[in-house]
């Protein structure tokens, strides 16, 4: 039988790997660790890896980043989970949320 062309490419493309890391190794609030887990996200993706430790680091300056992989790759997650990190934690309504840039 033959493979697919997206089998294929999922094949070569390595970001289809689940990282090393954990979620609780980068500095992510505790609640949406636990939402992650819940969610069956168990390990972030090789690309979130490498784009959360860019982007949840508290030192970081304002930058834009471009990241290009295949479908499937975890490429929202990668933008999502530190827009969902930046807001404060505790809060119950939508008018007491702050975002925090």
């Amino acid at each position: 039988m033959e493979e697919t062309k997206e089998e294929h490419h999922k094949k070569e493309d390595k970001t289809y790997i689940k990282s090393k890391k954990k979620w609780k190794d980068f500095q992510l609030h505790a609640d949406l660790i636990d939402a992650l887990y819940d969610d069956g996200k168990s390990n972030p993706t090789r690309v979130q890896s490498e784009t959360l430790e860019i982007s949840v680091n508290p030192d970081r300056k304002k930058f834009n980043m471009l990241i290009r992989a295949a479908n499937g790759s975890g490429k929202t997650m990668s933008f999502l989970v530190p827009i969902l990190n930046s807001i404060e934690p505790g809060l119950k309504t939508a008018e007491d949320r702050t975002l925090y840039y």
